[in-house]
């Protein structure tokens, strides 16, 4: 029984042996046609050189529909996605008073829109932000003054970090306004009191989970001399209230973002591209060696 070949065997195996199937310069094929194309968009390639008595076309690297038309003389296709495209072309010489055929090999690269580059061998693929360690604690921020009694204080509160911010911010502006408008310690303490009540301390229920830091505030207060001790007491105590809630913040284990664990994966899909092609071949030149019966 006459064994067939599978079309990408029957030209790998034909590559491997041209140079032992005739004497002599045999007939050559070539291919015409475009070298860039836009994706979807019409190929026409046609056999140009020696003619042939047959002709077979494969699309070495890819399993998108050719079409050989007009007897294999031409192939016509229509490739919807970005890459470097090889077409192979195949031609059949028959040769007088020798037994057999010679066979005439061409290749031809077509690049569709913008391939995705191969990665660098020598480059290290990219890799994801380092994740904080769960079992490894944030150490605290290292605080002196004001700025320390309050970060202990409020760490013993039952708040949110969103009222924290309040508050802090809250104690900026009213501090801010003292030292623009020329407040006495009184005013100060006076507006700062009647901003509590509104906001995040509006209710009875805040002011009462509040109020063992307030005691702490007041005695901050008493350690002062003066308008500008006092103001320098409310910028302290803010930037304890700060440090409190971007150190909480930084204690939560970050989670990756989508464009973050989507980054590098063009690159590996260019890698495993490569291996599914090499995968490819070496079941071609197997399949080559089973019908030659080795």
């Amino acid at each position: 029984m006459r064994q067939i070949l599978h079309p990408a065997a029957w030209v790998a195996f034909n590559l491997m042996l041209f140079a032992t199937l005739s004497e002599g310069a045999p007939p050559q094929v070539a291919i015409e046609g475009p070298s860039e194309k836009n994706p979807g968009s019409l190929i026409v390639l046609s056999a140009t050189g020696d003619s042939a008595d047959s002709y077979a076309w494969i699309l070495t690297n890819s399993d998108e529909t050719i079409l050989p038309v007009e007897g294999g003389t031409k192939l016509v296709a229509a490739i919807g996605t970005d890459g470097v495209y090889t077409f192979i072309l195949a031609g059949s010489h028959s040769t007088p008073d020798v037994a057999g055929s010679s066979i005439s090999i061409a290749r031809h690269v077509i690049t569709i829109g913008t391939p995705v580059p191969a990665p660098d061998p020598d480059k290290p693929l990219p890799q994801p932000d380092p994740q904080p360690d769960p079992d490894k604690p944030i150490p605290r921020p290292t605080l002196t003054g004001h700025a320390a009694v309050s970060f202990d204080s409020v760490e013993l509160l039952d708040a949110t970090l969103e009222e924290i911010d309040a508050v802090s911010q809250n104690m900026k502006s009213i501090s801010s306004q003292a030292a623009g408008l020329g407040w006495s310690v009184g005013e100060l303490q006076e507006k700062y009191a009647a901003s509590n009540t509104t906001g995040v301390l509006s209710t009875p229920e805040a002011r009462e989970r509040w109020r063992p830091y307030f005691g702490t505030f007041q005695k901050a207060l008493s350690q002062t001399t003066g308008i500008d001790g006092a103001i320098q007491a409310f910028s302290e105590l803010a930037d304890g209230l700060d440090a409190y809630t971007k150190w909480k913040r930084q204690s939560v284990p970050r989670q990756p973002s989508a464009s973050t664990a989507s980054e590098p994966g063009g690159l590996f899909e260019a890698v495993d591209t490569v291996k599914k092609n090499v995968n490819e071949l070496r079941e071609t030149l197997d399949s080559i060696k089973t019908d030659l019966g080795q």
